[in-house]
């Protein structure tokens, strides 16, 4: 398995969406959390997973550092395209989502009009 990982990270307002390319480990986790800290004026995050098919233990451990840090803004952490692993990964380490995981596209309109509003979190 290959642990190359990239990321591409687009502002829309408040919103920062991140696109992930490879393994979130160590490394990727600690690349999403560089990019989200960067903008400090976030409140709504939203992670594309679409080209990421692995999390590791460690990786999670970097997402639910971000869902603390949304938390104390009452911020938003949405995840999109989700692999039926990294889905099934969330669901056992407690972190839920209820938003379309179909989600391809980003049309930022149907966004700001809560067409994604529940919130991805980890559950205490």
């Amino acid at each position: 398995m290959s642990t190359e990982f990239n990321l591409t990270s687009e502002m829309h307002d408040k919103t920062l969406v991140i696109k992930t390319d490879g393994y979130i480990n160590s490394q990727g986790g600690e690349k999403i959390v560089r990019e989200f800290e960067k903008h400090s004026d976030v409140n709504k995050l939203i992670l594309n997973l679409e080209n990421s098919k692995v999390v590791n233990s460690i990786g999670i451990s970097h997402l639910i550092e971000i869902i603390e840090k949304l938390n104390q803004t009452s911020g938003k952490l949405v995840f999109t395209n989700l692999d039926p692993t990294i889905e099934k990964t969330f669901s056992i380490t407690s972190i839920r989502c209820e938003i379309p995981i179909e989600l391809t596209t980003f049309d930022f309109s149907k966004f700001r009009t809560s067409l994604f509003t529940p919130v991805c979190f980890s559950s205490s």
